[in-house]
């Protein structure tokens, strides 16, 4: 009798959890499609539509690391470098191992000015393109960038 009221509790709690799992995974699968819809937009150069399609991705799920980097590199070429950062280290809060986040988060340091900033993003990233094993073939222009710039402000310009 127990085990037939634990079948019976059971039959009625599993399905609200397995939709939930489902409706979850269609949020994800819509934040997915917005990215790539934003991603064309900016190439075809809509900016806006491109901002707003990110915006929507991240309402769906907002742990939509692509969506992240997508809108904080908008923000980044529109100027708005602390804006930019700020959705680069949420993206790097869910995946602090994303070489493509860390990147852009030195680019935008580098806009930024932010020299020693970009310094310990990119010893970051040289960190861990070590541990993975990957030769991240553009850590050596980045650090020439950052050289070339500190170069500059200690020469004045």
């Amino acid at each position: 009798m127990a085990v037939a009221g634990l079948l019976l509790a059971m039959t009625l709690v599993w399905p609200p959890a397995a939709q939930a799992a489902t409706t979850a995974d269609r949020f994800r699968a819509a934040s997915a499609r917005l990215v790539e819809a934003a991603e064309a937009a900016s190439v075809a150069g809509r900016t806006e539509d491109a901002r707003l399609r990110y915006q929507q991705a991240l309402v769906a799920d907002p742990r939509s690391v692509a969506a992240l980097v997508g809108l904080g590199r908008l923000n980044a070429t529109a100027g708005q470098g602390e804006a930019a950062l700020r959705l680069f280290d949420r993206a790097l809060a869910l995946n602090p191992v994303n070489v493509t986040v860390l990147a852009a988060k030195m680019e935008a340091q580098m806009t930024l000015r932010d020299l020693d900033g970009a310094d310990a993003t990119l010893d970051r990233l040289d960190t861990l393109c070590a541990r993975i094993d990957d030769a991240c073939g553009r850590l050596a222009p980045m650090r020439r960038a950052l050289d070339a710039a500190r170069a500059a402000t200690a020469g004045g310009g």
